[in-house]
């Protein structure tokens, strides 16, 4: 028994040290911007998926819809490079060049719009989650503000509008957003206006200064982490055409090209292996997994999977690890509640809980399982629900790696359901069927073993209680027969 206090002692202090991570301001305005981007990352992915599928545009034409109806009644033609050229290669012609045309230019526009300007979408709903979690009177001041800092730290390159600006997006964010709301709080700079001018503009004026010293304060920054490039190399000078560095280029270059090249190199095995036992581990404790570290790796999955519609074959993204790992939600429930049916007998907690999870569960929402069967606290599930996800993407890691699978170029909502979902990513490559079943049969046999000692348990408690029933009856009619 005092063992059994320890352990549960124990268990609260860690819950309460994860939570404290988990409602941190700071991850959570990152989780939050990252969740209201999501329609224009959607957005940008049906583009994407239109421009390659449907009108064979980046190279796709042998392989897009337009492309195989245009082969079928002969309007396309045979085109070589050169004098020895042999390969099997052709190009639309007539009318159907002019509809692909047509189609990469519109849908061209949606992903400039939505992906291709990504970055400037999330330094503005950063900005404007922190306002809001921090309770600050004026989010949209602060996220106009974030934005300028922003254009000033990527030195007011449009090429940075993109995913190649993300990471300077949430330095800017974060950082801007947080100076300027704590400049605007000290009240020295605040210029006062008479009552009489309107509310809107009086807040606005009111902020002039704070928004003039936070932009000239990262106009400041730039210059500071461009002196040891100014001094160490070969220049003439700026008077002579010489350009200050900015901080989004020391960033690409000391963050985000190290990080993408360790990706590159097979390091992304290893970030998506963690990301699934980290997410895991943390909803045991009942702490939103994705919720507390998304913020951390949802950039990661973001630009990798950029990386992939240019040709490479990364798995540490959202795509891989929501759609073979989680299969029915974190922790790859849903197999479990088809377990629940198959060995629990009828009456027993979990397969009633199980028929109420099930629905839900299709569509990757698992919380009536963790809460329910429960998974959180209960230690008979602790080694599944943490390792079945990343067992269960040994597959398709294995699988795109090796080239047996496209690899994810598509995105898709994270409640699309199991199977049709690794269809979608992988640009309906009929291959990812058979993975996403290897995924889910090993999610089955991971968690078998664990459910039969649930049910086991079961057995012996409803005869604990058969025994006590059967005792309390005998008693009562000892009893009566006392009585008479």
């Amino acid at each position: 028994m005092i063992k059994n206090e320890n352990v549960q002692k124990n268990l609260q202090i860690i819950s309460k040290k994860l939570g404290k991570i988990g409602s941190n301001k700071y991850l959570s305005s990152l989780r939050d911007g990252f969740a209201l981007s999501l329609p224009l990352t959607i957005a940008g992915a049906i583009a994407i998926l239109f421009i390659t599928i449907i009108f064979g545009g980046w190279g796709a034409e042998k392989t897009s819809l337009l492309g195989l109806i245009a082969r079928a009644t002969g309007n396309t033609k045979e085109v070589s490079s050169h004098l020895f050229d042999n390969s099997n290669r052709w190009e639309l012609v007539g009318d159907f060049k002019e509809i692909r045309a047509f189609g990469m230019q519109i849908f061209g526009w949606v992903n400039a719009a939505s992906l291709g300007s990504i970055s400037l979408y999330l330094v503005i709903l950063i900005a404007f989650s922190l306002a809001l979690i921090k309770s600050n009177k004026s989010p949209i001041l602060v996220s106009v503000v974030s934005l300028g800092v922003f254009i000033v730290f990527i030195g007011a390159k449009t090429d940075k509008f993109g995913a190649t600006g993300m990471i300077t997006a949430i330095i800017s964010a974060l950082l801007g957003g947080t100076f300027f709301m704590w400049i605007t709080k000290t009240k020295k700079f605040e210029l006062r206006l008479p009552p009489s001018v309107p509310p809107a503009v009086g807040r606005a004026f009111g902020v002039l200064l704070p928004a003039f010293i936070t932009i000239l304060g990262a106009a400041l920054l730039n210059v500071l982490v461009s002196l040891p490039y100014y001094f160490l190399e070969t220049n003439e000078g700026l008077a002579n055409g010489y350009n200050l560095k900015d901080l989004s280029f020391v960033i690409v270059n000391l963050i985000q090209q190290p990080l993408l090249a360790f990706a590159k190199g097979g390091g992304d095995i290893s970030i998506i292996f963690v990301y699934l036992l980290l997410t895991s581990f943390l909803w045991w404790f009942g702490i939103h997994g994705p919720n507390t570290i998304g913020g951390i790796f949802g950039p990661i999955s973001l630009l990798l999977w950029i990386d992939n519609m240019s040709g490479g074959n990364n798995v540490a993204m959202e795509q891989v690890w929501s759609g073979f790992g989680f299969v029915g939600g974190s922790g790859g429930t849903l197999p479990l509640i088809f377990i629940s049916f198959i060995i629990l007998k009828k009456g027993s907690p979990q397969r009633e809980v199980a028929k109420f999870a099930l629905p839900s569960g299709i569509f990757e929402i698992n919380e009536p399982v963790i809460f329910g069967f429960p998974i959180v606290f209960n230690y008979k599930y602790f080694i599944p629900f943490v390792l079945g996800p990343a067992s269960a993407c040994i597959w398709p890691v294995i699988a795109i790696k090796i080239g047996l699978m496209n690899a994810p170029t598509i995105l898709a909502p994270w409640t699309t359901p199991p199977i049709l979902y690794g269809l979608i990513v992988t640009q309906f490559d009929w291959r990812s069927i058979p993975i996403s079943l290897l995924s889910i049969a090993t999610l089955f046999l991971v968690y078998l073993p664990f459910a039969l000692i649930v049910k086991k348990d079961e057995l012996k408690e409803a005869k604990m209680n058969n025994m006590n029933i059967n005792s309390n009856s005998k008693t009562k009619k000892t009893k009566k027969v006392g009585n008479v």
